[in-house]
């Protein structure tokens, strides 16, 4: 897959992000509450989050383009709730800085969590590679003497185990990949579910 492919397997979920804030606007104008559309944005995150998790490698390229959709759904629409329930919660002339204020922990938040997503994809990674390496038995001779540089590659460079790699290890790499990537996955629906913990404990806020 090229990196265009790649890209445009976003854009669904890019028109998806605004069309859900809008939505979850809207129905916090309609109703003056926030709680009912913060737990079905917490529903489709953790939803979402789990259908990612159940993806394989075999998956059609169409379910690419829809996959991330209902987490999508979930996060932009809790995060245009909680905006709208902080700036309601404060007065006129305390707006902006609440705003503000929201804008900086999400910043933090998000720096924090995809660093964190980061160290498990690579400590996964190089557990998975460890173990898949460890099991090869159909090693030629000429390689015997050079898997750590292999994982070394494959560490650095996720394309190595589709291009580069030699064929005797591309199973194991690709493989390895994969259950490094679920382990992200994990890490998504368990970050949704705790955002659905918060979300529910919540008194039902007026924002009229």
């Amino acid at each position: 897959m090229s990196p265009f492919e790649a890209g445009l397997r976003l854009i669904p979920s890019t028109f998806t992000t605004a069309m859900s804030s809008m939505t979850a606007g809207y129905a916090i104008r309609k109703t003056l509450y926030a709680k009912t559309p913060l737990m079905w944005g917490s529903i489709f995150m953790i939803c979402g989050s789990t259908g990612i998790w159940f993806s394989t490698q075999a998956d059609p390229a169409w379910r690419d383009y829809i996959i991330r959709i209902p987490q999508t759904i979930g996060s932009s629409s809790t995060f245009c709730v909680l905006l709208i329930s902080v700036i309601a919660a404060v007065d006129n002339k305390d707006q902006a800085l609440a705003t503000s204020i929201q804008f900086a922990f999400r910043s933090a938040g998000s720096t924090l969590g995809a660093s964190l997503g980061s160290a498990i994809l690579e400590y996964t990674l190089r557990h998975y590679l460890k173990q898949s390496f460890s099991e090869l038995d159909n090693v030629p001779d000429e390689f015997k003497g050079k898997l750590d540089e292999i994982m070394k590659a494959a560490l650095g460079n996720p394309k190595y185990g589709w291009d580069s790699a030699p064929e005797f290890c591309k199973a194991a790499i690709i493989n390895s990949y994969d259950g490094a990537c679920h382990s992200v996955f994990l890490y998504f629906i368990v970050t949704a579910v705790v955002t659905a913990m918060f979300a529910w404990s919540i008194d039902n806020t007026y924002v009229g």
